[in-house]
This record gives structure tokens, C-alpha cells and sequence, in this order.
């Protein structure tokens, strides 16, 4: 669009390149709105993953910062309590945690400190588990400190996000190829339509503006072209 804009400049119609860079504008500010929306929301996933923690340590209940906890520490979950790092429970009662932030169910969930659970448990059905950023809705719990920090498992979803840059899948490459089809095929016609044009002795000028106008309007601005 913007080799369109250059082009529709140098042919001196200002109207027509005044439109096609606020059609540049206009896309460039939405993407930028929705980068920023990225932005936040991944702020507020890492602010998610901070809060305090009750633990035992030299023999003692001490309160400290979430980001202090090691692995193999001793923490003691009540209501309330964000759960502030991936624990293995060890001794539970009545305990009920909502995982929405982790698995999107919007109800409490009942966790028991089970001596076993089979590998292949799925994330939601791991009872004897509380995950770091879920909230302790009901009950009392002790657990040890099995993952900190990017290990976790709302840690490992934060790196995901940021390592697919570019997220592949079958349902993108589909709309890729579709979208270089339409092109091919929208410059194919503007192709035809300009050589139409210069057959019935139009102005080069006048029918490489009407091309253009075409093609602007046809093809999306994030259109791939690879």
C-alpha cells in the first residue's frame, strides 16, 4: 500500500495517495492498540504471580515474599491465600481452590493431600496439586514447594506467550495460504483490468489510478506476503 501511495504520488493525485496512507494509518494504530493490550495483559499475569507466602523455616511460621520460596519449602495454606507457588500437598482439610486463572473453571475445586496420582492425571483432575496464582477459597492445607518461578506451570503458560511470536497452527496457515491466493488472484485482475484499459485507448495514467484504487481496496493491509 505504501509502494501504491509512493506511486499515486509521483502521478501527482493527491486525493489518492492521501487516502491510501490513512488507510495505512488507521491499520498501523489498530495493531499498535492491540499490541498494547498484549502488553497489559501480560503485566498483569506476571503481577499475578506475586504475592506472600506463610512457610516453616528454622522450626518457625515466618511470612515471606513469594519470590523468596525455594524448592522443598514448607508452606501453609487458609482461606484466602493466593497460592504462591506449584505445590505438592502433604496434609489438607476441607481445602478448596478456584483455578480459574490456570485451567478457566469458574468453581472451587476440592483439593485432598492422595499419596498418588497416575503421570497422565490431567492438569484439572490433579487433586493432590495447588498451583501457583490460584486462590484458596475454603479449608486449611500444608504443601511442599515442588516449582518456583517460570517452572510453574502458570510460568511455563507466561514463557509460551512469549516464544510464539509467530504460533503456527493449521487453522493460520490456512487463512496465510487464502490470503495469497486473494492476492494473486486480485493483482492477476488488476493485471487484466490494466491492459483492458490500454486496449480501449484509455489513459495510461487514468487506468493505472483505477488499478490501484482496486487493489488498495481489495487487498488487506496484513495481507502475508511470503
Amino acid at each position: 500500500m505504501l509502494a501504491s501511495a509512493a506511486i499515486t504520488a509521483l502521478l501527482n493525485d493527491w486525493v489518492e495517495m492521501g487516502v491510501i496512507i490513512a488507510v495505512v494509518l488507521i491499520n498501523a494504530f489498530i495493531g499498535f492498540i492491540q499490541e498494547v493490550k498484549a502488553a497489559k495483559a501480560m503485566e498483569a499475569l506476571l503481577q499475578g504471580m506475586q504475592s506472600d507466602a506463610t512457610v516453616l523455616r528454622e522450626g518457625q511460621k515466618q511470612q515471606i515474599r513469594a519470590t523468596e520460596l525455594v524448592p522443598g519449602d514448607i508452606v501453609f495454606l487458609q482461606s484466602g491465600d493466593k497460592v504462591p507457588a506449584d505445590l505438592r500437598l502433604v496434609r489438607s482439610r476441607d481445602l478448596q481452590v478456584a483455578e480459574s486463572s490456570l485451567t478457566g473453571e469458574s468453581t472451587s475445586v476440592e483439593k485432598q493431600s492422595l499419596d498418588q496420582l497416575d503421570p497422565d492425571t490431567l492438569l484439572a483432575d490433579r487433586v493432590n496439586m495447588a498451583y501457583s496464582t490460584t486462590l484458596v477459597t475454603y479449608g486449611t492445607a500444608t504443601g511442599v514447594v515442588v516449582a518456583i518461578g517460570d517452572k510453574t506451570q502458570i510460568g511455563q503458560i507466561n514463557e509460551l506467550l512469549n516464544s510464539t511470536d509467530d504460533l503456527t497452527t493449521p487453522l493460520t496457515q490456512q487463512i496465510k495460504q487464502f490470503s495469497l491466493g486473494l492476492m494473486n488472484v486480485i493483482l492477476a485482475l488488476g493485471g487484466l483490468a490494466l491492459v483492458a484499459g490500454l486496449i480501449r485507448q484509455y489513459s495510461l495514467e487514468e487506468t493505472f489510478l483505477s488499478v490501484v484504487a482496486l487493489a488498495v481496496g481489495a487487498i488487506p493491509e496484513d495481507c502475508p506476503r511470503r
